[in-house]
């Protein structure tokens, strides 16, 4: 991870002789491991110094992206922020549901708390939640909607675009930038506006985190990523220029202005005419 640069992160373990799991996950301690933690004692200076010091960073600096745990952090640990899950090893019953209750407290702007699931864990999840129903004071309430499809999910974009496009479907010319302007000037159309516009964009952003996505619609991210550019525009000249809003509306270009730095790119800047000196008559008139 280091190596690739895109995200900080941090390993937290339990000391070399104290570590404990399923058999297939441990072997001897190499001495890479050894001398990980002899450079993590040296740090932080005792276990328990070490593992709070990584969580304390986690929650409160930029520092670490990511933890990476072995049998670690599943109980005792609640920080509402965290937002994705990687698992990367085989995880069962009470287990599983503990590592999937790591992402799915609420915090502002997270809509959803993400499962990667590289080992194929998911398919165990049926067995775990049955052993759960049968608890005592059981509630299938506390079941439903424990898991979504990301793609289930997906399925709703056309719906949220169309949402968002019928705010303007009385505007004539759809190119008439200057129209979605003025029709933006009811306060009211505005807030649902802006409302409709973050919940296409939530869709949108776990659209184009999907593969599938990608390999089922090669075309479509760049055209929609496009129109999410019309309408952030509109958003930017409509409402803090024209308007003057003092409703804060940050936290959606946050999400719009993400989308279009990460999937709008450009090849460079093109030089279509020389520099020309106006105070020159035959050299202006030649252009």
């Amino acid at each position: 991870m280091d190596e690739i640069g895109l995200v900080s992160t941090e390993v937290l373990i339990s000391p070399p002789d104290e570590r404990e799991g399923e058999d297939s996950a441990f072997a001897e301690s190499t001495d890479k491991v050894k001398q990980f933690w002899k450079k993590m004692m040296e740090e932080h200076g005792t276990p328990k110094k070490y593992q709070k010091n990584i969580i304390n960073r986690y929650k409160k600096a930029d520092h670490p992206e990511i933890i990476i745990v072995v049998d670690k952090l599943l109980t005792g640990f609640d920080e509402p922020k965290n937002t994705v899950l990687y698992l990367t090893r085989n995880l069962q019953g009470h287990t599983l549901l503990q590592a999937i209750a790591r992402v799915n407290r609420v915090y502002p702007d997270k809509d959803y708390g993400y499962i990667i699931d590289y080992y194929g864990v998911i398919k165990n999840l049926d067995e775990a939640l049955e052993m759960y129903s049968s608890f005592e004071d059981f509630d299938d309430d506390d079941l439903q909607g424990t898991l979504t499809n990301i793609n289930e999910e997906i399925k709703k974009l056309p719906q949220k675009f169309a949402e968002l496009w019928d705010i303007f479907k009385t505007i004539p010319n759809k190119r008439d930038a200057e129209a979605y302007q003025l029709l933006l000037k009811d306060e009211a159309l505005r807030v649902l506006f802006y409302e409709k516009l973050a919940s296409f964009a939530k869709i949108l952003k776990l659209a184009l985190s999907s593969v599938d996505f990608h390999r089922i619609h090669p075309t479509k991210p760049s055209v929609v990523t496009n129109l999410i550019w019309h309408f952030s525009s509109i958003l930017r000249i409509a409402v803090l220029q024209r308007y003057s809003d003092v409703i804060n509306y940050k936290k959606y270009e946050g999400q719009i202005q993400k989308l279009i730095d990460t999937h709008i790119q450009t090849d460079g800047v093109e030089t279509i005419t020389s520099l020309v000196n106006i105070s020159t008559r035959r050299n202006f008139s030649r252009r």
